[in-house]
């Protein structure tokens, strides 16, 4: 099937559409199909063949990959008949005959020939509808004549058959199956009604074998209208090919003038735009070179003021710190000035006891209840020496610390506790 000419079996032009591949294949089915050629041997290979061929050209992927390595049959001729006598549609050189013709603008000449061939297109395809019309009316009348005929003979058989039955009951058996007056009378209706059907079929036959004339004739009209308008398109066809040639190498040539002109002109921008390009660059260049040295200097001219503005912070934190630290000095001094005017007092105040020179050894509530009514938020007076916690009864080495508000003395531990509110 690969070299098969498919529009060549459905009798159509390559550019036929869906819709006439579709009439094309249901109308040659009609006509192809073995049951209406039983004396063909090869009708089931012809109808094989038109089904390969509607398949192929129905499925659009399937047509476009067989458009692509196509060839047309040389068994078409050139008036438009395919291989079984009938007509095929032309391509129109002005569509897909001509690849060209789609680039290159038309004439007047052009447009006329192309008017002309639209025209004889559309009378083309009526002549192709009515023709489709004619073949479908004529193997309807055949198919009517042909059932007319099965009838007249059915009756005519019948006819013969009483015949053959009446003779017989003359003969000398006759006696053996005599007909009662009923049954005569029967069979006579029987025959009258079948001589009358036998009358009826066949004036239908030779009304529908008129008929069936008169679509032949109808049929051979419109296949010479279509032959005839095959010869006008393909004359027609010549004179837009000729006058598409003259036009497009007259095209050709305005077209090559105009393409060395445009040449010249982007030769020309080519370079002004260059010249263009290269004096913005400059200026560019130039205003980004001033741009730099203006950032140069505003960028100088922040450094200098953030480091006179660091210098100038440092200087106030430098004396805030000389402040803190003088503050600092002058509390201590006054602390410790306190610090020894409460020893001093607390030394004339235990010489004034006398008598009291060993002490009871303390408890935790003794401690507690001296401290009740102090909150201990005063400056503790650190002593030096062994001391003996009044909170936790632990000795300390070293030194211990005194409140002045109650004058406990307690270790590091219980003095944060004690200023804590324990």
């Amino acid at each position: 099937m690969a070299n098969v000419d498919h529009y060549a079996v459905l009798e159509l032009s390559q550019t036929a559409q869906l819709d006439a591949i579709k009439a094309a294949y249901r109308r040659l089915a009609k006509i192809r199909h073995p049951d209406k050629n039983p004396g063909d041997p090869a009708a089931t290979a012809k109808f094989q063949k038109l089904n390969s061929a509607y398949s192929t050209l129905s499925d659009p992927l399937q047509r476009r990959l067989y458009d692509s390595q196509y060839q047309p049959s040389r068994t078409a001729n050139a008036s438009g008949y395919g291989t079984q006598g009938t007509w095929n549609e032309a391509p129109n050189p002005g569509t897909s005959n001509n690849k060209n013709s789609n680039y290159y603008s038309e004439s007047d000449a052009m447009r006329k020939h192309r008017q002309r061939q639209e025209e004889l297109s559309r009378l083309l395809q009526t002549l192709g509808q009515q023709r489709t019309s004619f073949e479908k009316d004529i193997l309807s009348a055949q198919a009517k004549l042909r059932e007319r005929k099965t009838a007249l003979e059915k009756l005519k058989a019948e006819a013969e058959k009483d015949k053959a039955d009446e003779a017989a009951r003359r003969g000398w058996f006759g006696f053996l199956w005599r007909l009662t007056p009923e049954q005569q009378e029967e069979r006579n209706r029987n025959a009258t009604a079948r001589r009358t059907g036998m009358l009826v079929i066949e004036a239908q036959i030779q009304q529908y074998t008129s008929a069936l004339k008169e679509k032949k004739e109808l049929l051979q009209r419109a296949q010479e209208g279509i032959s005839d308008a095959l010869r006008q398109k393909a004359r027609v066809d010549q004179e837009y090919n000729s006058s598409s040639q003259a036009e497009q190498r007259r095209q050709q040539a305005e077209e090559q003038r105009k393409f060395a002109e445009a040449q010249q002109e982007r030769l020309r921008k080519e370079r002004a735009a260059q010249e263009a390009e290269a004096r913005r660059r400059n200026e560019e260049a130039a205003r980004a070179a001033e741009a730099y040295r203006a950032r140069q200097a505003a960028e100088a001219q922040k450094r200098e003021e953030a480091a006179e503005e660091l210098a100038r912070k440092f200087q106030q934190a430098y004396e805030a710190t000389q402040a803190a630290a003088k503050r600092s000095r002058e509390a201590r001094e006054a602390a410790q000035a306190r610090s020894e005017t409460q020893r001093s007092s607390g030394q004339s105040r235990q010489e004034g006891r006398g008598a009291k020179k060993f002490q009871r050894r303390r408890t935790p509530g003794d401690g507690a209840r001296q401290t009740a009514s102090c909150r201990h938020r005063a400056w503790w007076e650190q002593i030096s020496g062994p001391n003996s916690c009044q909170r936790c009864q632990r000795r300390t080495p070293r030194f211990a610390f005194r409140c002045p508000g109650c004058q406990v003395v307690a270790c590091a531990d219980c003095r944060v506790a004690l200023k804590e509110g324990g």
